[in-house]
């Protein structure tokens, strides 16, 4: 099964989210960017993970110890 079949709705949201950083550090001022960046980067972590976790469910028979 191809994995960005099964997590398209991932993948969607990290590109918008990479339009997204890629937006506010080119275009907002300082104290703005400051702040959007830091919860962009979160957001970019908990989706950059949540890919991961939904590949090792279904390729868990390649992970196994």
């Amino acid at each position: 099964m191809n994995i960005i079949l099964v997590a398209r709705s991932e993948c969607v949201c990290l590109a918008i989210l990479l339009f997204l950083f890629y937006f506010s550090f080119r275009y907002l001022e300082n104290e703005e960017k400051h702040s959007f960046l830091k919860m962009c980067l979160f957001a970019l972590g908990h989706v950059t993970f949540d890919l991961i976790t939904i590949y090792t469910v279904i390729y868990y028979y390649l992970c196994l110890p």
